[in-house]
């Protein structure tokens, strides 16, 4: 491995640690104080750390022997991505539009489907492999993927989606309440889902031609993972 490949596994590490212990934090929270959205926000937080499933496994398989499976990083990094969004936009719309959290479900269901479909069954359709040694399905590289055809566009629409529903809706929100204790926590909502939206938009568009992206992609992911949970994290009182 080189220092993109050391760089590219620990950063993953870091994600996916996070995103679970932040996971587990809510639904621990919940146990205590009952409060309705945090199991969802947990289960939110854990889909998010999934992400990086599929590097973080390949890199700790490389330390100590062979890689994983092409395929297998696919299906560990990205067969959450319909729930993280689906948990998403149920949160949001219980925050911004009570009426509306279970009507975007007959929007996000249907697009959650046809990218299982498209992920499991037509894989060839669905992503290339964007570092492809000698032999892709073992390697001593930490391989990386891209989505192409059908699932480009639902990813990009998932970028699009959480950037203007969810950073748009929060930043709207925090001029409703400006004054109000809860007014810092819709900000660091609001610019957490913004550096949600760029770093997909770096890792899955740009990243494949310029590899250096990786680092800026990262280092907002993990920004955005933090931001949103500050947001969500119950006040003390």
């Amino acid at each position: 491995m080189n220092f993109y490949d050391y760089f590219n596994g620990i950063t993953a590490v870091i994600n996916v640690l996070f995103g679970f212990s932040a996971g587990f934090y809510f639904l621990i929270k919940y146990m205590k104080t009952k409060k309705g959205l945090l199991p969802l926000v947990g289960l939110l937080m854990i889909t998010l750390g999934s992400f990086y499933l599929g590097p973080a496994t390949s890199f700790g398989f490389l330390l100590f022997g062979k890689n994983i499976l092409g395929n297998v990083y696919a299906y560990l990094s990205y067969t959450s991505t319909p729930l993280a969004m689906i948990f998403a936009m149920i949160l949001g719309f219980n925050i911004f539009k009570t009426e509306w959290r279970f009507k975007i479900l007959w929007i996000f269901i249907p697009i959650a489907i046809l990218f299982w479909i498209f992920f499991y069954i037509f894989p060839d359709m669905s992503f290339i492999y964007t570092l492809e040694p000698v032999d892709p399905e073992f390697t001593e590289q930490l391989m990386d993927i891209s989505f192409i055809g059908v699932l480009l566009v639902i990813n990009a629409f998932y970028i699009l989606g959480s950037v203007a529903v969810l950073g748009g809706g929060f930043f709207i929100l925090s001029r409703k309440i400006k004054g109000t204790a809860e007014f810092k926590k819709a900000i660091a909502l609001g610019i957490g889902w913004i550096f949600f939206g760029i770093s997909g938009a770096l890792d899955a568009l740009l990243s494949e031609i310029y590899p250096f992206m990786i680092a800026p992609a990262r280092a907002l992911m993990l920004a955005a993972y933090i931001l949103i949970f500050l947001g969500f994290r119950p006040s003390k009182n």
